[in-house]
Formats: C-alpha cells, sequence, structure tokens
C-alpha cells in the first residue's frame, strides 16, 4: 500500500507540475477520448477532425476508451488525464511488487520496486496521453492472477487456479486492446506457463483453455464492431500494415513517415489500405532477406537500450544539460534493472519452486513476445514501457544475492538455528 500510494502520489505531482500537452501518439488518443466521451463514436476525425465521421480501427482503442471514462466522470481537464495516468503507474507498481515477492525475498522486492517507483521514465511517461501507464497496469495485473500460487492440492484449489487463469486471459485481453503487443504476449504466456505446472494434464490444458477464452472474450465484442463497421473483423487495430512495411524501409528500424509512393493511396477502404502496405512490406522483405533479418538488431537496440522518450515527450524545451541528464538517469536506473532482471531469470529457470519456474517463464515469455514483435515491426525506447513490473519482478530475483540478509537472519544461521535457503 505504501508503494502504490508513493507512486501514486510522486506521478501525479509530477504530472500536474509539468502539465505537458498531447505529444505524438498521444495528440491522437487525447482527441479520440474527447470524442468518444462526447458520444461521437471512435471515427476517423481522430486523425483528422476535417475527416467524414467513419469508423476506424487504425489506433488501438484501450488508452482513448480508459481516459474518455475518466473524462465522463471527472470532466475533460487536464488532471482528469494525469490522475488515470499517476493510477495506471502506482497499479503497475504494486502489481509489480506482488509478482517480486512471488519470486524473491521481502527486501529484494521493496528494493526493485521502489526503483521502479522512482524511476524517471515511468514516473514521466504518467505525465503523457500516452498508452503505456495503462498497458503496463493491464499487463501486471494479468500477471498476478495467472501466477497465483494455487499451492494446495485439492478440487477447490485447483478450479480457483483455472479461474484465475481466465481473469489473467480477460485482463490481459484488456491490456491488448491498448497495446497489440500484449495480445500474443498473454496468448502465448498463457499456453507456455501450465507446462511446467505440477499439475495434472487436464488441469493444465484447462489453464491454457480458460486463458486464450478470457483474451477472446475481452476482444470479442471490438472485434465484432470491426467487423460490422470495417468489414473485417480486427482483433485490436489496423496499423500492423504500415509498422511492418516502415520496419522493411531502409533505415535503422525507428519510425518514420511513409513516403507518398508507399502509401497505398488515400481513396481505399482501411481495411484495404492497412492488407496494401502489408503486402507491399512482404515484397520488400522477399527482395532482401538477409538485410531486413540485419535490421531487426537496431530494432531492437533501439527498443532496449535506452530510454529518452518520457523525458522529451513531457519536456521536448527543456534545455539540453537538463534533457540529457534526465534521459542518462533515466537510462541507468533501466539499464540497471534490465541487468538484475536477466540474472534474476537465469537463476531461477534453472531450478527453484516449480510456481516460482511458472512465474518466471511467463514473465520471459512476455518480454520476449515484446522484443520478437519489435524485431519484426519496428523499434523504438518507449515501447518498452510496459515491461517496467515486468523486469522489475525479475530484477528482485536477481538482486536478492546482492542484498545483505539482517543480522538476526546471520547469527540463527550461524547457530543452527535456522536452514539456509536461497530465497
Amino acid at each position: 500500500m505504501v508503494l502504490f500510494v508513493g507512486a501514486a502520489c510522486l506521478r501525479l505531482a509530477v504530472a500536474l507540475a509539468l502539465d505537458a500537452p498531447p505529444s505524438w501518439d498521444g495528440v491522437i488518443y487525447e482527441r479520440a477520448a474527447r470524442q468518444l466521451a462526447a458520444g461521437e463514436g471512435y471515427t476517423q476525425r481522430m486523425l483528422n477532425p476535417k475527416k467524414p465521421p467513419r469508423p476506424t480501427a487504425f489506433y488501438p482503442v484501450g488508452f482513448p476508451a480508459t481516459l474518455a471514462g475518466a473524462y465522463r466522470v471527472l470532466g475533460t481537464q487536464a488532471w482528469s488525464a494525469a490522475l488515470l495516468q499517476a493510477i495506471a503507474g502506482a497499479i503497475s507498481v504494486a502489481a509489480g511488487y506482488v509478482l517480486a515477492r512471488r519470486l524473491a525475498a521481502r527486501r529484494a522486492a521493496l528494493l526493485a520496486s521502489s526503483l521502479h517507483a522512482v524511476a524517471p521514465g515511468p514516473v514521466l511517461m504518467s505525465a503523457t496521453y500516452l498508452s503505456e501507464p495503462v498497458t503496463a497496469a493491464g499487463l501486471a495485473l494479468a500477471l498476478v492472477a495467472m501466477s497465483w500460487p494455487g499451492a494446495a492440492r485439492g478440487s477447490r484449489t485447483s478450479w480457483r487456479l483455472v479461474a484465475a487463469h481466465g481473469i489473467a486471459g480477460v485482463v490481459g485481453g484488456l491490456a491488448a486492446l491498448a497495446r497489440p503487443t500484449a495480445l500474443g504476449a498473454m496468448a502465448l504466456a498463457g499456453f507456455v506457463a501450465p507446462l511446467v505446472a505440477r499439475r495434472r494434464i487436464a488441469l493444465r490444458v484447462a489453464m491454457v483453455v480458460v486463458t486464450l477464452g478470457g483474451i477472446a472474450l475481452a476482444i470479442a465484442p471490438w472485434a465484432l464492431r470491426n467487423a460490422r463497421a470495417l468489414g473485417a473483423p480486427v482483433a485490436v487495430s489496423t496499423n500492423d500494415g504500415v509498422n511492418l512495411l516502415i520496419g522493411a524501409m531502409d533505415g535503422d528500424g525507428r519510425f518514420v513517415p511513409l513516403p507518398p509512393e508507399l502509401d497505398c493511396g488515400k481513396t481505399r477502404r482501411e481495411i484495404e489500405s492497412d492488407r496494401c502496405r502489408r503486402a507491399l512490406a512482404l515484397e520488400r522483405i522477399a527482395e532482401s532477406p538477409l538485410a531486413w533479418i540485419a535490421r531487426s538488431v537496431p530494432k531492437v537496440a533501439h527498443t532496449f537500450g535506452y530510454e529518452s522518450s518520457p523525458v522529451l515527450a513531457t519536456i521536448p524545451d527543456a534545455p539540453r544539460l537538463v534533457s540529457a541528464s534526465l534521459v542518462a538517469l533515466s537510462t541507468l536506473a533501466w539499464w540497471a534493472a534490465l541487468a538484475f532482471a536477466i540474472r534474476g531469470a537465469i537463476r531461477r529457470l534453472r531450478g527453484a519452486i516449480a510456481s516460482r519456474r511458472r512465474l518466471v517463464l511467463a514473465l520471459v515469455v512476455v518480454a520476449g513476445v515484446f522484443a520478437a514483435t519489435h524485431a519484426v515491426f519496428l523499434g523504438g525506447d518507449r515501447y518498452h514501457l510496459p515491461l517496467w513490473p515486468v523486469v522489475a519482478a525479475l530484477a528482485a530475483a536477481g538482486v536478492t544475492r546482492a542484498v545483505a540478509p539482517s543480522r538476526a537472519a546471520v547469527a540463527a544461521r550461524a547457530l543452527g538455528l535456522a536452514p539456509h535457503r536461497e530465497p
């Protein structure tokens, strides 16, 4: 509770102090939220107010819909968005602590989650109108449900375990509506994690089925809306074609505007434009597959190698020294968490209790899907922000031996009064 309240207050104070206007995709998200709150629907006017109010699914609907809910309840003031983002950021910190506590001792979990709570990147990202805080909160809550220990035997505990996986699927599906990468991440985690559970086969199958079913249940209304409004049951958004095409172009794999000759024309329907861009991307990949594969390295490096977007999105006009210092501090915090997370994942996958292996496997799969997605499409450092709770939880397992045990514990072990066990 202290972590949650502290993280929320810090994020809200920073957001109110900066009062940063919408930037990048946040301009579109905020406009869409206002239109949804006014009952106008999710239309192409979010992209350009001069466009006709035709239905769209080009951008994921999850965050604008969540922000629209806040606007309907609290009003369309800037502090409404700041409060929503602060709560989402605090939820991701608290849920990350729960995950960390299931992998490591209390002090190690508290240390890793405290870094998450005060790290400049996640704090500043909560001052934006971008979808990363909400996505991080949804992913973390889904993984908390999926990692329910269920250590006791018996049919009641078994069905509670199945129900927990169903909840994880629903929450993960809702997170995917804010960030499509979460769809593949939660689906694969829900399929792989039960494989290492020490349960009978029927129960493992049930865990997988209800997880995937929960994901499908969460995205079904949006897919049905798209089937009716756009002519195809789009699961999340129609921008995978353009992102794949950008990632297939010459360059370092980061976002660049499409040149007009590759934009498939403006007279096509949205679904047709997406398919056209995807076809163009596949043609370019087929022309030089080795060059495309080679570009996956800088894409992943841009995604995981530094952390500058939170600073640039919130204080773009800051003096160069201030901006560079904040970027360096954000990057160092991210590197520290990532280094200990890698160490923790390796340590926990080598042995440990089955429930811990199941959780670590789910966390590694989620991070791996994010890495693979951006290796295929395009890279950018803000795309790793939803993984902060995952990385913090794994970091707790990696930092365990770096945290000195208490004097009482050392004395007890020396006297043979307590077994020496790895937490």
